[in-house]
């Protein structure tokens, strides 16, 4: 368990480089980047920025 920091810290800076090309291959937009999570519902807030419709996210 004392392990775990450093391992996620470790995949941190694996993953980094390829942040742009994970959220690019998952067609993240820029508006879902900013999805406003400090919204009281931020999952509806969130849907309504989805470029696709009626997704249950519930």
């Amino acid at each position: 368990m004392r392990d775990i920091p450093s391992l996620v810290a470790r995949l941190d800076e694996l993953l980094l480089p390829h942040a742009e090309d994970v959220v690019e291959a998952f067609g993240i937009t820029n508006d879902v980047q900013r999805v406003p999570i400090a919204a009281e519902d931020y999952v509806e807030a969130y849907a309504r920025l989805l470029p696709v419709s009626g997704l249950p996210l519930t």
